[in-house]
């Protein structure tokens, strides 16, 4: 992957369009830290990546694949898949999903 630069605002979404399917794994790859730049850093809110607690970073970055097939489940159970949480974190990561009524 060449050179890429950019900002995103914070508590934004954003997609990752138009890169060849590598260049966004890599870069996908590179955020959550299972590979590490050979040259360069990555910061969010001015802070390398590599300085932050990986469990704290992955928690803090969603990926949803583009072909994403939702078993059938409860949406409870889909926002705590994988995770060891409480109704507390279900109920705030639904509110901000805009999915909580």
């Amino acid at each position: 992957m060449k050179k890429i630069y950019f900002t995103v605002k914070g508590k934004k979404t954003i997609a990752l369009i138009r890169l060849t399917r590598n260049s966004k794994s890599t870069l996908l790859n590179l955020l959550k830290r299972f590979i590490d730049p050979s040259k360069g850093s990555i910061k969010i809110d001015g802070q390398n990546i590599s300085d932050v607690i990986l469990r704290s970073l992955r928690e803090n970055i969603a990926v949803i694949p583009q072909n994403l097939k939702i078993p059938n489940k409860s949406i409870r159970e889909i926002v705590s898949y994988g995770l060891h949480t409480n109704n507390i974190k279900i109920i705030e990561s639904c509110k901000a999903a805009f999915i909580y009524k």
